[in-house]
């Protein structure tokens, strides 16, 4: 028990820093520029950051494809590297006044946190979801701690700062990796689909986190108005009581209703919301329309917590490579939000100028967040609503049988005239991996609750999803994974998936 607090407290504290080194790079230098990194510090600074940090999303997820071998390993080395080019970049440009450096910092800064979220989403992976989640809430609120400090310290040793942060962050995720192979924990998984299914199988979800991530910069623009007054700390205080407030309500609902959130569910709670705070910013006064944007960076960072979370479970449950899921999920938020954010700066004259485009810019985006309420809320061909999972059950086996070599299919007519016993049969041969797991079963001598664990993990579930699916505690299954490695002479899930699909040429 110890030794489990222990490990969430280290992975808190590396995630804390994390957090506050991404939050502050993204939004702190621009606030700072006279002090810190010059006149034009929103320019060269920001922009480069953010564009290579929604483009270093796609490359992940388009390099899970061209080049697994590289992609699918951690990419602690190259965050490293590129944290420390950063820092020393940015030292620089303080001295020199170099736009061309500033440039390169931002651009290395946002590469390297990039490659920073994929390292932590592949350690929180291996420490299983129920931890990842408490980690997670703690971490956030840790960063109040590093993330406040920022507002006590002058210019000349922010870039130090940031320097002691990203050392903290990368050193717990060497520490980290360093204890999943000791204990020899499961490894993240590689298996891809095509790109097109991937992205056919979650559309709804995506579609939720495009909507999400776009919508929050045009609240914040049309809302800007009541920020401007506001001071640097006031600022600083104000966005780090968001993180917090958001881990506190995720931390609720993980930890404290155990009840399982999705990108879906997520957006189903939070249009309301976002519609509600939109309807206030014309009947408040302009100092209180302040409550407008706080609602919306509440949104912002609830959600992108949830999108790291959906990740690791669906990438756990369905046996997909995590840096395929993960790439398409937030490279579709931040990607949306980058997008929004680019296009509100352009137009943020003209929406504090004239109040009737303020207008007609938030009844565009309540109508819009409608529209994918719309799509969301509708399952296809059924009157009811379905959540997301269990939806994409069918989906998730028929993804399994294609990319094992299945090549059965079906017609609406054909089966008309079959009896069940036919229909039964039928079903059979579409999951030659449960075949092939009883005999594996037989050969070995497993026991009949055995043969079921072994099933599932070789469908790609997760312990957790196997004992809800066999009614059993998590321990159970662990004593029985554990038994059917040491038998089968394997050492995780994927070796277990790789030998029952081996055995189908046999």
């Amino acid at each position: 028990m110890q030794k489990t607090i222990a490990h969430i407290l280290l992975s808190a504290t590396g995630f804390a820093c994390f957090l506050a080194l991404n939050s502050f790079s993204l939004w702190g230098f621009a606030l700072l520029p006279e002090t810190t990194l010059g006149e034009n510090a929103r320019l060269l600074w920001n922009a480069p950051l953010s564009l290579s940090n929604v483009l270093a999303f796609a490359v992940f997820f388009a390099g899970a494809y061209r080049a697994p071998r590289l992609f699918d390993r951690s990419p602690l080395g190259a965050a490293i590297a590129l944290l420390g080019i950063a820092v020393v970049l940015m030292g620089l440009s303080t001295l020199l006044q170099n736009p061309a450096v500033l440039v390169a910092a931002g651009t290395c800064m946002g590469v390297g946190t990039t490659c920073c979220f994929f390292c932590w989403a592949r350690a929180l992976f291996t420490d299983g979801s129920d931890m990842a989640k408490v980690e997670i809430v703690l971490g956030s609120v840790l960063s109040a701690v590093p993330y406040l400090a920022f507002s006590t310290l002058d210019g000349s040793t922010i870039a130090l700062t940031i320097a002691v942060l990203a050392t903290i962050n990368v050193a717990i995720l060497f520490s980290h990796e360093a204890i999943a192979r000791r204990e020899g924990r499961e490894k993240v998984p590689t298996r891809t689909v095509s790109p097109a299914m991937l992205a056919f199988s979650f559309w709804r979800p995506l579609l939720c986190c495009a909507m999400i991530g776009f919508a929050t910069p045009i609240i914040a623009t049309v809302s800007q108005g009541s920020m401007a007054g506001m001071s640097f700390v006031e600022q600083s205080l104000m966005v780090h009581s968001e993180n917090i407030i958001a881990a506190l309500v995720l931390g609720i609902v993980w930890l404290g209703l155990r009840r399982k959130t999705t990108l879906i569910g997520a957006f189903t709670v939070l249009f309301p919301i976002i519609a509600t705070a939109l309807l206030l910013f014309f009947v408040l006064d302009p100092p209180l329309r302040i409550v407008v944007p706080y609602v919306s960076g509440i949104a912002f960072v609830a959600f992108s917590m949830i999108v790291m979370i959906e990740s690791i479970e669906v990438s756990s449950e369905r046996n997909l490579g995590l840096t395929a899921v993960y790439g398409l999920f937030a490279g579709v938020f931040y990607g949306a939000n980058r997008l929004s954010n680019f296009a509100m700066e352009s137009a943020r004259e003209q929406l504090l100028v004239q109040e009737a485009s303020t207008a007609v810019t938030v009844a565009t985006l309540l109508y819009g967040c409608s529209i994918v309420m719309f799509f969301v809320s509708r399952a296809p061909g059924t009157a009811g609503r379905m959540s997301m999972t269990d939806r994409d059950e069918s989906t998730a086996a028929n993804e399994a049988a294609l990319t094992s070599g299945s090549t059965t299919t079906t017609t609406g007519t054909a089966d008309d005239g079959k009896d069940e016993s036919e229909k039964a049969s039928a079903s059979k041969l579409i999951d030659p991996i449960e075949k092939n797991c009883q005999r594996l079963a037989a050969e070995h001598r497993l026991s009949r609750r055995q043969t079921e664990v072994l099933t599932l993990l070789a469908h790609g579930y997760d312990i957790r999803t196997v004992a809800r699916k066999l009614y059993v505690s998590e321990n159970t299954v662990r004593t029985h994974a554990k038994k059917i490695y040491t038998t089968l002479n394997v050492h995780s899930k994927q070796e277990i998936i790789e030998l029952s699909n081996e055995m189908r040429g046999e």
